[in-house]
């Protein structure tokens, strides 16, 4: 502050432009170095939630089985060609409402776990996940709309295992692996249609919940989780198993082997 000799007055000095811009470039520095911290802070915790979330479905799976001692599967739905595969409980899948699949508007794979052992159905939903799946397809369940509806995470069910679903041992998978994860993320990175493309976390991470309701988060950067192009289009390994299905069971050996290997 100074003081104007002729009017007495005391006047406050003004920034100059050079110094406004001086610190408006520090704030810029500033905030580009913070800005990539906050961001993967954020991940990181919706990461943390989502193996939550993957925990409470294993409790709640273990819950299910406690009285019968097998996991929920099924049930046995009909094929909707070209948009919606069969499924007798021995494919993984992401789907938890058959919508007009027979047996129509019924809970099938995890959304068995429904108003029976899972208090949250929300917990069927990854806090990654970049689809719009968390609003959209929660709402046709509880709706009951005659859509099929899908939550964020694929579920074995009796895949790629040679047991009958017992909670205590699934027997093994086609590699001799034993079979012991549960569910994951589903990741696709699929390109040729919009719409089969969704990840969780970007698809660079994927959580892995296991038999002992345990989870653990692998590097996916390589897609070792993840549907790609290729598994569309790609020849059939035998008659009887589509290149998709072979997907499946490759991304299943990789979660079993996880579990012993720390990464796949």
């Amino acid at each position: 502050m100074t003081k104007d000799r002729q009017s007495g007055f005391s006047r406050v000095r003004a920034f100059t432009l050079i110094e406004v811009l001086v610190v408006v470039a520090i704030m810029g520095l500033l905030m580009s170095l913070l800005l990539p911290s906050l961001s993967r802070a954020r991940d990181q915790a919706k990461l943390v939630a989502c193996k939550s979330n993957l925990h409470q479905i294993g409790l709640a799976i273990i819950s299910y089985a406690h009285p019968a001692g097998i996991i929920p599967y099924g049930p046995n739905v009909d094929a909707i060609p070209p948009y919606l595969e069969g499924n007798d409980g021995t494919k993984a899948t992401n789907q938890i409402w058959t919508g007009p699949q027979t047996p129509v508007v019924n809970n099938m794979a995890l959304g068995l776990l429904m108003n029976r052992s899972l208090a949250f159905p929300e917990l069927l939903y990854c806090p990654a996940d970049d689809s719009s799946d968390p609003v959209e397809e929660l709402a046709k369940v509880r709706q009951q709309r005659f859509e099929p509806g899908y939550c964020s995470f694929t579920y074995r069910q009796l895949d790629e295992t040679t047991g009958r679903g017992r909670i205590e041992n699934l027997g093994r998978n086609s590699m001799k692996g034993k079979a012991i994860a549960l569910a994951m993320d589903t990741n696709s990175v699929v390109t040729f249609d919009p719409a089969y493309y969704r990840t969780n976390h970007k698809g660079r991470r994927v959580n892995v919940l296991y038999l002992d309701a345990s989870v653990l988060s692998f590097n996916n950067e390589k897609n070792t989780f993840s549907f790609r192009d290729q598994d569309f289009f790609a020849p059939p390994p035998s008659p009887d198993v589509s290149a998709l299905d072979a997907r499946r069971d490759e991304i299943l050996q990789a979660a079993d082997a996880g579990y012993v290997g720390g990464q796949p």
